[in-house]
């Protein structure tokens, strides 16, 4: 959950409408801190489920299994090149995690690292804590403070939630070293940066080579007919149930708008290319709702 790009200027878009940056980024965190409570159930209710179905996609693409029954290490550590700089940025991690978990957790991690960026209330970080990496660090990573507190309830119901670290952050500014991450997601989070070349090149930045990025996002429907019933449903039934659920009308009224002004998957991968992503693919599910783009870093 971060903030739309508008390329240059003083203005960027906030679904239908033009405000400033600062203005956008305040507008953004009020709407998730009063939605943070009940976003998860709002997810599930809103997308009938749907939202389960596409994470398990995205985490099986990023770790390059249909089969999840044997995770744990099927993406293997990637290769950030200079040995002096790999171990500062280990050593980094070794005291981030001490400080969060103490020294007798953060002895079993091994040097797989996974990122869930713009990931809000961490659900996948806790696909990949539980499921996926089991041994690796796993990281959530949100600029809202409200969003990640209520993950950390959830996840701490969970197996192995109580592992994850949690750190409030700006997708466009991270304050990791270079080559910190194994593997990286974004759930619905791009749609929202001030400026979407920056992000990505962030998230090039962090990444270490040989390190895998999937990324996935509201789309519009391929098909004509779907995508008169989906405006149908974005607008009149959406922001009714979302109040209903969640108090609150706006944020879905932004979240119909916001899809429809961001980019086509066809330019957010020539942006992903741009900025160093090699690999890119883009696979469209439930008939384009979703576009899941999954890249490396050579």
């Amino acid at each position: 959950m971060e903030i739309s790009q508008e390329p240059g200027g003083a203005l960027v878009s906030y679904g239908y409408r033009k405000i400033p940056r600062s203005e956008k980024r305040r507008l953004l965190r009020e709407h998730f801190d009063r939605i943070a409570g009940r976003y998860d159930l709002a997810d599930t209710l809103l997308s009938c489920g749907l939202h389960f179905h596409w994470r398990k996609i995205a985490m099986d693409r990023l770790f390059n299994n249909s089969d999840a029954s044997t995770r744990g290490s099927k993406l293997p550590a990637a290769n950030c090149g200079e040995s002096s700089t790999s171990r500062g940025v280990s050593l980094y991690f070794d005291s981030l995690a001490y400080t969060a978990v103490g020294g007798g957790e953060c002895a079993r991690y091994s040097r797989f690292r996974f990122l869930d960026l713009c990931g809000g209330t961490g659900d996948f970080a806790i696909l990949a804590a539980n499921k996926y990496a089991p041994r690796g660090l796993t990281l959530v990573c949100d600029l809202n403070s409200a969003m990640m507190h209520a993950g950390k309830i959830r996840a701490s119901r969970t197996f192995r939630g109580k592992s994850i670290l949690w750190v409030q952050g700006d997708a466009e500014k991270l304050g990791f070293p270079d080559c910190s991450f194994d593997a990286m997601t974004v759930g619905y989070g791009i749609r929202n940066l001030v400026n979407l070349e920056n992000g990505l090149r962030e998230m090039f930045r962090v990444l270490k080579k040989k390190g895998k990025l999937v990324i996935m996002e509201f789309s519009l429907p391929v098909s004509s007919w779907l995508r008169y019933i989906y405006d149908l449903y974005s607008f009149k039934v959406m922001p009714r149930l979302g109040r209903l659920i969640t108090g609150e009308s706006d944020p879905f009224l932004y979240l119909a708008e916001s899809v429809r002004t961001f980019h086509s998957p066809e330019k957010v991968a020539d942006v992903m290319s741009g900025v160093g992503f090699r690999r890119v693919e883009v696979e469209r599910l439930t008939n384009g709702l979703v576009s899941i783009y999954v890249a490396e870093k050579i």
